[in-house]
């Protein structure tokens, strides 16, 4: 395989970052909602050249470091009212 086919497979989305070092997301640990910062952009490096941000969350009393894909993510409005 060459390196133009490997390229060639990527997202074009691929150099667009969703989101950036420092930002507050919200992501899905098993069944529970969870919010964290984001504190590593890892790059394209997953399968077919998605993105990965490395995640710190807390669930209970547990501090969590998770790599997700930015599919897997949603950025968190701390100024949003809670309903």
């Amino acid at each position: 395989m060459t390196l133009s086919k490997i390229f060639s497979s990527r997202p074009e989305s691929a150099g667009k970052p969703k989101f950036k070092v420092g930002d507050l997301v919200l992501f899905n640990y098993i069944l529970t909602p969870v919010r964290g910062k984001i504190v590593e952009d890892r790059g394209n490096i997953g399968i077919g050249g998605r993105r990965l941000y490395r995640v710190v969350g807390k669930t209970g009393s547990v501090v969590r470091v998770l790599e997700l894909p930015d599919e897997e993510l949603q950025k968190f409005d701390a100024s949003a009212k809670a309903e």
